[in-house]
């Protein structure tokens, strides 16, 4: 995903899409976005200790007669600038495993859901919609009573588009897109309720930021 953060403006505006998306059904919509969802430094002092030491053999090789002190200069200065290098974030995220980008995400998301989600709707109608920046992974996690009702390949669906327009960019538009598809989804089979209730926050929520917390049932 191109853009890192979301401004005042775009949370304003995906607010609003979540107000209006449940309008039209029963289900709740909670929006939840993270910078970072793990701390990788280990991949950045991993890297560096591989290049140097790669850089050392690769001197040894070149100048066979180098002497221990100069060999060790330049395995120092070769661990040093990449150590520092790879402390930037957007360089970092490059050499940690997308595995673990995903597992950490994944767990993040599971996390917020329980906290902000699962079990605080009747009926257990809530959904979570949750974008790891980062690590440049989306999940949406219904609770328990949507999930019986609507196929999680339906759901998937939306991740793909949401993904695919967030990485030109449009970041906040492509969360407004998705909750307006996922309303569209949602309105058939949880039509909405009379009088309304809003049982959980319409604000976006940012992982790691102070927050209010969401109100409970």
């Amino acid at each position: 995903m191109v853009k890192r953060r979301l401004s005042g403006e775009d949370r304003e505006r995906i607010r609003d899409a979540v107000v209006r998306a449940e309008a039209r059904t029963g289900a709740e919509l909670v929006v939840a976005v993270a910078d970072s969802c793990g701390s990788y430094g280990v991949f950045g002092i991993l890297w560096a200790a591989l290049a140097a030491l790669l850089a050392g053999a690769v001197t040894v090789l070149a100048a066979p007669g180098i002497g221990a002190s100069r060999l060790m200069l330049v395995e120092g200065a070769v661990f040093a600038f990449l150590a520092a290098a790879l402390a930037f974030p957007p360089l970092l995220m490059c050499v940690v495993p997308p595995s673990v980008r995903r597992a950490h995400a994944r767990a993040t998301a599971e996390q917020e859901f329980a906290a902000l989600v699962g079990g605080r709707t009747e009926g257990n109608v809530g959904v979570l919609f949750f974008i790891a920046l980062a690590e440049r992974h989306v999940f949406i996690l219904p609770d328990r009573g949507i999930a019986a009702a609507i196929d999680s390949a339906r759901w998937e669906e939306i991740v793909t588009r949401l993904t695919e327009k967030a990485h030109h960019g449009a970041l906040a538009a492509a969360i407004i897109t998705a909750i307006d598809s996922a309303a569209a989804l949602l309105e058939p089979v949880f039509p909405p309720e009379m009088p309304p209730e809003n049982p959980l926050s319409d604000e976006v929520f940012e992982v790691g930021r102070k927050s209010p917390p969401p109100p409970n049932v």
